[in-house]
């Protein structure tokens, strides 16, 4: 609740910076709590969805993509306990179920700008990567493999996800929960989907992204567990189709988005992270299952294209264009991330990688870099001079 209130007034200090928008914040969150006998923390849920859709809106010029899905993941983040099927109350707000009432007006936002943020997008959209079903053709034309939906698993007869182990809490990069690593694989190419679990009961998935690349074409495409900008939470073994709803394969609608639609989400920037030669990024020494490490089920699969991956994202994202400098690169890593390396070259770090830069890269040379020895390069002159290329880190209050 600490960390929530704090980082709600750091947002609104830094977006409401104009009387006049203060003041027509403080009002639409007067008109979605009036009446209503509220806990602390639903009053806080309702300013920060307030304050979501304001952004959202245009109401506040100038508010970066990123800041926005920072934004939204917010709201994800205060929302994730709910369950799928309209948003009802399962979330402990410290005094019970939350009320019904408040969450019917907040989930009447989004659809109040859903028609005007789609026509401000069409023309970016028609210029560069699309969304929906429009993607999933757009990756199949591209030679990227089109995954069966979430949920559905393989077996004799049956395409689906194959279950190779799961991620210690301890190993993970991000989120620090329950984390169980599929793949798909077809003549196309291969997939990896990640669903995260809420905690230690794993009743509940609270992220499931999956990325999937041509083992022909380099082209690589990204889908995640969100609608209307939003993460939504599903219960295991839920069968959720891949681009757009198919109510055949999920009759609540659910669907995992894709491309244009990932802009701006709770999500985040998937290609912030994901850079390089491959899309993925690889624990290699961790143990999927006894005796299986991530790095032999990677040696096993088609992994990487004959040319450097290109993602098939946004146009305000990274486009992962340029590899790290020869000389850049790092002695412990150049014998496997080089142009003769069978690892893959490095991503050219700049500002625009922030995710690559300040979490991806230092835990990396802390817990699996170099394999053999893992933390060894952590805090050298030349990992340093390497890292500076990233520009400053980012201030406590917004990289967190």
């Amino acid at each position: 609740m600490e960390f929530l209130q704090k980082a709600e007034r750091w947002y609104e200090k830094k977006l409401l910076s104009t009387n006049a928008k203060s003041a027509e914040f403080e009002g639409k969150a007067r008109e979605v709590t009036r009446g209503l006998d509220l806990s602390p923390y639903e009053r806080l849920f309702a300013r920060q969805a307030v304050l979501s859709w304001m952004a959202s809106n245009s109401a506040l010029e100038g508010v970066a993509g990123e800041t926005l899905g920072k934004l939204r993941a917010l709201e994800y983040r205060m929302r994730r306990t709910l369950s799928q099927k309209g948003m009802k109350a399962l979330f402990n707000t410290g005094g019970g179920p939350v009320n019904l009432q408040l969450l019917s007006r907040i989930d009447a936002l989004p659809r109040a700008k859903a028609s005007a943020m789609k026509s401000l997008m069409a023309g970016e959209a028609a210029a560069g990567v699309r969304e929906g079903k429009d993607y999933v053709d757009d990756c199949a034309a591209a030679g990227v493999p089109i995954p069966p939906p979430i949920g559905r698993m393989a077996a004799p007869g049956v395409e689906g996800w194959k279950v190779e182990g799961m991620l210690p809490t301890a190993s993970q990069f991000i989120v620090g929960t329950p984390a169980e690593l599929r793949s798909y694989e077809n003549s196309q190419g291969m997939c990896y989907a990640l669903p995260r679990y809420e905690d230690e009961s794993m009743s509940q998935v609270s992220l499931d992204g999956v990325v999937c690349l041509s083992k022909t074409t380099g082209k690589s495409c990204f889908w995640d567990n969100q609608m209307n900008k939003l993460g939504f939470p599903f219960a295991p073994g839920t069968v959720i189709p891949i681009g757009y709803p198919d109510l055949a394969v999920n009759s609540d609608g659910l669907y995992q988005a894709g491309g244009a639609e990932l802009e701006q989400g709770s999500g985040g920037v998937c290609t912030s992270c994901h850079a390089g030669e491959n899309p993925f990024i690889v624990h290699p020494k961790l143990e999927l299952r006894p005796g299986f490490t991530w790095g032999r089920l990677q040696n096993s699969m088609p992994a990487f294209a004959p040319v450097r991956f290109t993602p098939m994202v946004p146009a305000s994202w990274p486009q992962n264009e340029a590899s790290a400098p020869d000389d850049m690169v790092l002695a412990a890593c150049a014998g496997c991330h080089s142009p003769d390396g069978e690892k893959g070259r490095l991503p050219a770090l700049s500002p625009a990688l922030r995710g690559y830069c300040f979490t991806i890269l230092p835990q990396a040379l802390e817990k699996t870099m170099p394999p053999n020895k893992p933390g060894s390069q952590a805090d050298t002159a030349d990992v340093r001079a390497y890292i500076a290329l990233c520009g400053p880190p980012p201030p406590p209050e917004d990289g967190k």
